[in-house]
C-alpha cells in the first residue's frame, strides 16, 4: 500500500545460505511464492536469485525479455506484471539472508521513495530472519546432544509418552532400544 502500486515477494535462504528455504508473496496470485523459489533454485536467473548472488539491487524494466522459467512467467503474465526491482536482505554480519522483490504493472524504474521503503523492509526482514534462526538454534541445542547432534533425554522424555499414548489409542506397539556403551561418559567428556 505504501509502494505506489508495487507487489512484494520475499525469498529467504536457509541457515547454511545454500538454498532458498521460504518464499512469501501475499499480494500476488496464490502459488507465486513457490514459483519464485522454484525459479531461483532451478536456473538462478530469477531477479531475487540475482540480487542474492550479486549482493546488489537488480532492476528489470521489462520482464517480457527476461529469462524466467515457464511457471514464473505464467504467474507474471497472469498478474499483469511488467517490471521488478529486487534487493538483497543482509544480516547483522553482512551475510545475505535472502531478497525482497517489488513487482510493478508499469514498465519503469523504481520510484525513489520505494528505495527508502524497501530499505526499511529489508532491514526488518533481516531482523526477522535472524531472530527465527536464533530461535531454531536454541530449540535444537535444547533437544540435541552438542557433540553427536543426536536427540537428548529431554526430547526422548517428550516423545515417549506421546508415542505410548498413540499406540494405546490405535492398538499399535512401541519399541524402545536401550544401548549402553561402557565408559562412554569418559569418552564424551574428553
Amino acid at each position: 500500500s505504501q509502494s505506489d502500486g508495487g507487489f512484494c515477494s520475499l525469498v529467504a535462504l536457509d541457515q547454511q545460505e545454500s538454498q532458498d528455504a521460504l518464499g512469501v508473496a501475499p499480494s500476488l496470485p496464490e502459488g507465486f511464492e513457490r514459483a519464485v523459489v522454484g525459479a531461483s533454485q532451478e536456473q538462478g536467473s530469477e531477479p531475487c536469485a540475482e540480487a542474492i548472488r550479486s549482493r546488489a539491487p537488480i532492476v528489470v524494466q521489462d520482464l517480457a525479455g527476461y529469462p524466467l522459467n515457464a511457471p514464473l512467467r505464467d504467474f507474471v503474465s497472469q498478474a499483469g506484471l511488467h517490471s521488478v526491482s529486487a534487493w538483497p536482505i543482509l544480516g547483522s554480519k553482512g551475510q545475505v539472508l535472502g531478497a525482497l522483490a517489488l513487482y510493478s504493472r508499469r514498465h519503469d524504474n523504481p520510484h525513489p521513495s520505494n528505495a527508502h521503503l524497501v530499505g526499511i523492509c529489508t532491514d526488518l526482514a533481516g531482523i526477522a530472519i535472524e531472530t527465527r534462526w536464533a530461535a531454531d538454534q536454541i530449540r535444537h541445542l535444547a533437544h540435541h546432544d552438542d557433540l553427536t547432534g543426536l536427540p537428548n533425554r529431554l526430547l526422548f522424555n517428550y516423545h515417549l509418552p506421546r508415542a505410548l499414548a498413540r499406540a494405546e489409542r490405535t492398538g499399535g506397539v512401541v519399541g524402545v532400544l536401550f544401548l549402553d556403551l561402557d565408559r562412554f561418559k569418559i569418552i564424551n567428556d574428553t
